[in-house]
């Protein structure tokens, strides 16, 4: 339960702060880098996500990432600029980033306990740029 706390406390700072840079497609495949606000923070995504705006589903993790043309490229990419509205996480570390545009970025945690590879256990991190620490979920 602390763990939980601590990262809930963690997450909570990016509420109100903007993307500021975003690294998605190509030789990253589907795995987002959100840098957000100045310097401050950076959320890398490598499990299962969904970015949706109201009643329908933008793009996900497992359509075109090619750099140029890829829809799930230019979508993630129109996140530079927008705001966190909110942030919320299940009890089991999925979440949720609610942009002030009315789009949502919905992470699934997608390594269990059974996983294989056995080496792939990363869902996501965030890291507090400005203290210089990272947390990973696993």
């Amino acid at each position: 339960m602390e763990k939980s706390l601590f990262i809930q406390d963690l997450i909570s700072k990016l509420s109100g702060k903007q993307i500021t840079k975003t690294i998605v497609g190509g030789s990253n495949g589907s795995i987002i880098i959100l840098r957000i606000g100045i310097n401050e923070f950076s959320l890398k995504v490598s499990c299962v996500w969904r970015l949706e705006m109201r009643d329908q589903i933008i793009t996900g993790w497992n359509e075109s990432n090619d750099s140029l043309n890829g829809v799930m490229t230019k979508e993630i990419k129109q996140l530079n600029g927008d705001t966190i509205k909110s942030v919320k996480m299940s009890e089991f570390f999925d979440l949720a980033l609610e942009f002030f545009s009315g789009k949502v970025l919905r992470l699934f945690c997608d390594v269990t306990p059974n996983y294989e590879p056995p080496d792939y256990d990363e869902n996501w991190s965030i890291c507090d740029i400005k203290s210089n620490y990272c947390k990973i979920i696993t």
